[in-house]
């Protein structure tokens, strides 16, 4: 049994628009994962075919600003957890076209699993410490 046998799908029309959505539907064990760091030149069929080979992948979608650059993080749907856990095990900390990648369940990213990435560069409001 290879990687992409270990979760159970259904299969649909294939329907590609962005972001991507292969012909796999969405289950109740899904995973969405958060990926920073991504090279800019990336489009979301190059995290399709990253994370690929760790299990069936649901969607993708790299986050561009208003000018339609990319904003060097995304999300990846794995089909399911096990597929998720592998991707993570083998990509989070990897260096893809000498970018080291972040990857990390969504839920586990301050924005949360559907919520806008911020970065964090220290900042906070309110009176300066003494």
């Amino acid at each position: 049994m290879g990687r992409t046998d270990a979760c159970r799908h259904r299969f649909d029309g294939m329907a590609v628009s962005p972001p991507v959505r292969p012909a796999i539907l969405p289950l109740e064990d899904a995973m969405r994962l958060f990926i920073d760091n991504v090279p800019s030149f990336y489009g979301v069929e190059d995290l399709v075919l990253l994370f690929s080979p760790h299990g069936s992948v649901v969607s993708a979608e790299i986050e561009r600003g208003d000018n339609g650059e990319s904003l060097r993080f995304g999300y990846v749907e794995m089909a399911c957890a096990r597929a998720a856990r592998d991707a993570v095990e083998h990509l989070n900390g990897s260096v893809v076209d000498n970018h080291l990648l972040l990857v990390m369940p969504a839920d586990d990213h301050l924005g949360g699993s559907r919520g806008r990435h911020t970065r964090s560069f220290g900042i906070t409001a309110g009176p300066a410490p003494r």
